[in-house]
């Protein structure tokens, strides 16, 4: 469970660096970070 909210700390200060950047590429950032979530939750 600590490895959960470990992770949607990281994702929550990625967001923030997505939205502060305005990444051209943000779809992929998401990708990322749901794939990592997948394999946490597995």
């Amino acid at each position: 469970m600590r490895y959960i909210s470990r992770i949607t700390n990281l994702t929550q200060k990625l967001f923030r660096q997505i939205k502060a950047i305005s990444s051209p590429d943000p779809i992929m950032f998401l990708t990322i970070l749901f794939g990592l979530r997948a394999v946490a939750s597995s």
